[in-house]
């Protein structure tokens, strides 16, 4: 390209940003590419000059920490389709076996049920049997909630922040997700 103005290279990341005419994009591109780097505990910069070309490095981390333990699966249990894939797929890809619903007896069937590492749960999903989630969990059950969940001002929401192990709130990125599994792992553990 023709490189990009030194007062433009400040603004390049943001969405819908674009030097571009009307209609020949939507300024989402390097947006999409900043949150997908970050997301992988990365770095990206760019380097430009006008009427010379831009160059982007990308610094992405040469290991991923290994699983914290995958005995038992993980439950993702998500009403968003979205969100449900988007934690499978980051639990999968960490060595992690899952099982994702979308229903709120299943995630509470499945719950209950043992070999659980972890339950991620949507607070919808709770707030469809509360009563049920909270017999099912207790301090002394072995499976840890995450709660996934942004209101604390009904009861699902309490019930996250008060009863739960962990809350994850949205919109989240791949290193809260990690922080969240690893929170409530090496608690049960007794780990660091």
């Amino acid at each position: 390209g023709p490189g990009i103005p030194e007062n433009m290279q400040k603004k390049i990341f943001d969405p819908f940003f674009t030097t571009r005419e009307v209609g020949e994009g939507t300024g989402l591109g390097l947006s999409i590419c900043y949150g997908i780097v970050r997301d992988h505990g990365g770095q990206i910069a760019v380097s430009s000059k006008v009427q010379v070309g831009t160059t982007f490095s990308i610094l992405l981390p040469a290991r991923i920490d290994p699983p914290l333990g995958t005995d038992g699966g993980i439950l993702v249990a998500h009403v968003d389709q979205t969100d449900r894939d988007f934690i499978s797929a980051a639990l999968t890809a960490w060595g992690y076996s899952v099982t994702a619903t979308d229903r709120a007896a299943a995630a509470l069937a499945r719950y209950e049920r043992d070999g659980l590492r972890a339950a991620f749960v949507d607070r919808r999903i709770l707030a469809a049997n509360l009563e049920a989630w909270r017999g099912a969990h207790t301090p002394d059950t072995p499976v840890p909630i995450v709660v996934i969940s942004m209101a604390a001002d009904d009861e699902a929401g309490h019930f996250g922040y008060e009863q739960a192990n962990a809350v994850l709130v949205p919109p989240f990125h791949l290193r809260a997700l990690r922080a969240a599994l690893a929170a409530v792992i090496l608690d049960r553990v007794g780990g660091a």
